[in-house]
């Protein structure tokens, strides 16, 4: 409840308009964790939260596959203007948000 409470007085002290807000999500890096959270639920909603192989090496294939999927999917579904590299994740970003869920 402090950080919530301490984001409310750094956009206060921006001037508490939208230009604020925005300010306030680059330098505190929340633009980059709302992406990484959106990633997350397009790859949970598409392949499931579960992983059937029992080894954790199989695992990880798998979580690389799926991602290699979701990510040739994300570059034929996104605008040519956007550009597809905006919802690219790292096998690496995929395997810490997991872990950091369990």
């Amino acid at each position: 409840m402090k950080k919530k409470k301490g984001c409310f007085k750094i956009i206060q002290g921006f001037g508490r308009d939208e230009e604020a807000r925005q300010l306030w999500k680059k330098l505190c890096g929340y633009h980059r964790r709302s992406l990484a959270e959106t990633a997350m639920y397009r790859f949970i909603r598409s392949f499931g939260g579960d992983f059937p192989s029992r080894k954790l090496a199989y695992q990880q294939a798998e979580l690389y596959a799926k991602s290699l999927a979701m990510n040739k999917r994300t570059k034929l579904e996104m605008p040519k203007a956007m550009g597809a590299n905006l919802c690219d994740i790292s096998l690496e970003e995929l395997l810490d948000h997991l872990r950091n869920k369990a």
